[in-house]
């Protein structure tokens, strides 16, 4: 094969793997728009985390068909309610029979039975997520698939939650991380209780995780010498 040709074949690879590989497992989707989304590969069935806009769901939809996990798919676990986070949610649901996790004080913000804890949210609510049909509650205690723990970190929204993997912690929006993997406050304005985000910051902090996978923001790996002690 020629050097152009090597090349052109090389970038199609790349085309075609788009996924980031973060830990064993556990990969960054790059199709998902809005905010980070991410594949739990594991035997038995793959996991989505917060697929992202309603939008993306078709370019996510591929990107899950090129990595041959779209027909292992199990579940689509959402941290949050928010547009960004679960938009594509109903969509991947019903084309993959993929079983939806969700709060259920977000779930009943998304179907208009209370009303959204900001003011921004009421605006976005116009182009809110749809709940899917097959969706259910996701609470802490309950392990949506076997080694997927669930803890409680309201604030961001009233449902927030986070999902433990092993070493890894999911956190969506109940804060951001730093490059040195200390966390900080979410945006104040975006927060339904700023008490209780101030409280799921704390508990996040203690958290003896080694990958910290933040819906916004890069995936942050701790040195041993950084994580937290006596949590």
């Amino acid at each position: 094969m020629s050097r152009g040709g090597r090349k052109i074949k090389e970038s199609r690879i790349r085309r075609e793997r788009p996924m980031q590989e973060l830990s064993e497992h556990v990969h960054r989707l790059q199709k998902s728009v809005g905010a980070n989304g991410y594949l739990i590969d594991r035997p038995g069935g793959a996991i989505l985390i917060d697929p992202g806009m309603p939008f993306s769901a078709t370019k996510v939809l591929d990107e899950l068909r090129v990595e041959g996990v779209l027909d292992r798919l199990a579940a689509i676990v959402l941290t949050h309610g928010d547009i960004d986070h679960a938009g594509a949610a109903s969509r991947l649901a019903r084309e993959t029979g993929a079983v939806t996790w969700l709060s259920a004080p977000d779930a009943r913000v998304l179907r208009r039975q209370v009303a959204p804890g900001t003011r921004l949210r009421s605006v976005l609510s116009v182009w809110g997520a749809v709940v899917p049909d097959n969706a259910r509650i996701l609470s802490e205690g309950v392990e949506p698939v076997p080694g997927l723990r669930v803890l409680a970190t309201p604030g961001h929204t009233c449902g927030h939650m986070s999902l433990l993997w092993g070493e890894n912690c999911f956190i969506g929006d109940a804060a951001l991380v730093n490059p040195d993997g200390t966390l900080r406050q979410f945006y104040g304005v975006l927060d339904t209780s700023h008490d209780q985000a101030t409280r799921s910051l704390i508990l996040l902090s203690g958290l003896d995780s080694t990958w910290l996978l933040p819906g916004h923001g890069r995936p942050v790996k701790r040195s041993l010498l950084k994580r937290p002690t006596g949590s």
